[in-house]
C-alpha cells in the first residue's frame, strides 16, 4: 500500500461542523473524506470527495485523492482520468504527474512516462521516483557509475523505497554494485526501520532484524570505518534487544549497541545521527542531564533538526517546564505537520499551560444571499493559549483604535475573516472552538464558550474577533 502512505502526508487536518473554524464547504466533505480514507472506508471516502466536487468541480484535493482511492481499488483508467484533470488545473501538480507515471511504467509504456519524469524534475530536482526512473535507464545504457551516483541520492532520501513495479532501490543498487560498501549498508537499512517514521514512532521489523545486520556485517568487512554500517548496526543490535523485550528500562542492555554509535563518534565527533541517537537513548531513561549537551551540539550543527528539537522538547516536558516544552514541540510541527509523536506532546505541554481569559468578544454575524443580517450572536467568554503562540496571535491582529474604558486606554485589535456556506445546517459547539492551531488537530489557540446558530445555503457567515488591551 505504498499510496496509502503518500497519501496519509497530504491529509489535512480534520474539524467536526461543531468547530467554530470557518471553511469552504466543498473543504468540509474533503476533510469528512479524509477521515474515511483513514480508516480504509474507501466507499465512504470516495462519496465525500465526490460531494465536495459537485460544489467545486476543480476541487484539487479531492480529484487527486479520489484518483488515488481508485489506483487502491484498480481502477486505475479511472484515476488517470482524474489525474488529468488535475493536471488540466494545475500542470505542475508533482504527485499527479507522478502517478501517472508510475501506472505507465506498470503498463510498459515507458516513452510516454519518460516525458512526464522529465517534467517532475524540472519541478522538483530530489524527486525519488524520477531519479529512479533514470538510473534505471542509464542501466540500460550499461552507465552503471552514473546510476551508482543516483542510487546513492536515491536511497539517502528512500532507504526502503521501491520502484513502481516493486522492487527495491536497494536491490538495484546492489545488483549493479554486488561489493559496494554502500549498496550492503543500503541494503540492510532497506530491511529494517531505524529511525523515526515520518509521523515520529519507531517501528521495529523485528523478523529482518538479523538479515539486516549481516548486511552491515559485510559493508564493515569492506571497509571496517564505514560509518553509516557501524551506525546502522549500532542501532539495529539495540532494537534486536528491544524487540526481544529485554531491555527492562536498564540502558546496559543495550550497551553493545552502544559501542557502535561510540565508535561512530570517535571517529566523526559531529556525526548528527549518531549524536541524536545517543540522546535518545539518554532521554528514554530520562538522564535529562546527560543527554541536553548532545542535543544542543546537534542544534549547533543543524538549528532546524526535527529529531534534536523533538528531544530538547521532549528534557523540557519531562521536567514539567510546559512552556518551552510547547515552544519546541511547535518548532518540530512547523518542520514536520504530520508528526504524531510531536502533536500528542504539543497537546500534553498545551493542556498542562492552560488558558489566559481575553478582554474581548467574537461577533458572529450571518448574512443571506441577498444581505441581508439574519443572525447576530456576541460570545463574550474568549481565552487564550497560555503561551507566546496564544499572545503571538493576537500581536498579529491589527490596532484598529484606540479608546477609554472606565477611565483606562485601551487599544483595540481585531480579526475577522468570512465565508460563504452552500449547505443548510446547524453551526455550534462548546469550549471547544475558536481559533485553531494549526498544526495539531484537538488543539486551540484560541477558545471561547457555547453557541450556536443556522446558516441556510447562501448565507455569508463572518468572525469578527476584538481584544481590548491596556496601553502602558
Amino acid at each position: 500500500m505504498v499510496f496509502a502512505s503518500i497519501l496519509l502526508g497530504f491529509i489535512l487536518f480534520s474539524s467536526s461542523l461543531a468547530f467554530g473554524d470557518l471553511q469552504e464547504d466543498e473543504d468540509i466533505f474533503f476533510e469528512k473524506g479524509e477521515r474515511a480514507f483513514r480508516v480504509g472506508n474507501f466507499e465512504k471516502a470516495i462519496s465525500f470527495y465526490d460531494r465536495a466536487l459537485e460544489l467545486n468541480p476543480n476541487h484539487v484535493n479531492s480529484l487527486f485523492k479520489k484518483g488515488g482511492v481508485l489506483l487502491i481499488q484498480d481502477t486505475p483508467d479511472e484515476a488517470i482520468t482524474l489525474f488529468d484533470r488535475v493536471l488540466e488545473i494545475d500542470p505542475n501538480h508533482v504527485d499527479s504527474l507522478s502517478f501517472k507515471a508510475d501506472e505507465l511504467v506498470k503498463r510498459e509504456k515507458i516513452q510516454d512516462a519518460k516525458p512526464l519524469y522529465e517534467r517532475i524534475l524540472k519541478i522538483e530536482a530530489d524527486h525519488v521516483g524520477a531519479l529512479s526512473f533514470n538510473a534505471d535507464e542509464l542501466v540500460k545504457m550499461g552507465k552503471t557509475n552514473d546510476a551508482v551516483q543516483l542510487y546513492e541520492r536515491i536511497l539517502k532520501a528512500e532507504p526502503r523505497g521501491t520502484d513502481p513495479l516493486g522492487v527495491s532501490y536497494a536491490d538495484k543498487f546492489l545488483k549493479i554494485a554486488p561489493n559496494n560498501a554502500n549498496a550492503l549498508n543500503y541494503k540492510g537499512n532497506s530491511l529494517v526501520l531505524l529511525e523515526r517514521s515520518s509521523e515520529g514512532n519507531t517501528v521495529i521489523f523485528g523478523n529482518n532484524l538479523a538479515d539486516a545486520i549481516s548486511y552491515f556485517d559485510k559493508a564493515l568487512v569492506i571497509e571496517p570505518e564505514h560509518l553509516e554500517a557501524l551506525f546502522n548496526k549500532g542501532r539495529a543490535l539495540i532494537q534486536k534487544v528491544r524487540a526481544s523485550g529485554d531491555d527492562a528500562n536498564d540502558i546496559n542492555k543495550v550497551g553493545e549497541g552502544l559501542s557502535y554509535i561510540d565508535r561512530v563518534l570517535e571517529i566523526n565527533p559531529n556525526h548528527v545521527g549518531a549524536l541524536n541517537f545517543r540522546a535518545d537513548e539518554l532521554v528514554r531513561f530520562e538522564k535529562n542531564e546527560e543527554a541536553t549537551p548532545i542535543i544542543d551540539k546537534v542544534l549547533e550543527l543543524e538549528p532546524e533538526n526535527a529529531e534534536a528539537l523533538f528531544l530538547k522538547g521532549r528534557t523540557f516536558l519531562i521536567d514539567r517546564n510546559w512552556n518551552d516544552a510547547t515552544t519546541y514541540f511547535d518548532k518540530v510541527l512547523r518542520i514536520t505537520p504530520g508528526n504524531k509523536i510531536a502533536q500528542t506532546n504539543f497537546q500534553l505541554a498545551t493542556l498542562a499551560l492552560g488558558v489566559l481569559p481575553l478582554d474581548g468578544y467574537l461577533d458572529v454575524k450571518v448574512h443571506d444571499s441577498a444581505g441581508h443580517l439574519v443572525s447576530n450572536i456576541r460570545v463574550e467568554s474568549l481565552a487564550v493559549l497560555n503561551h507566546t503562540l496564544g499572545t503571538n496571535l493576537i500581536d498579529g491582529w491589527p490596532i484598529t483604535q484606540e479608546m477609554t474604558r472606565n477611565g483606562n486606554q485601551y487599544e483595540v485589535r481585531q480579526y475577522a475573516q468570512n465565508s460563504t456556506v452552500n449547505l443548510q445546517y446547524v453551526w455550534g459547539g462548546a469550549t471547544h472552538y475558536g481559533i485553531k492551531y494549526p498544526y495539531e488537530p484537538d488543539s486551540w489557540l484560541l477558545r471561547g464558550n457555547y453557541w450556536q446558530y443556522y446558516v441556510d445555503k447562501g448565507d455569508l457567515v463572518t468572525f469578527v474577533y476584538t481584544v481590548f488591551r491596556p496601553l502602558a
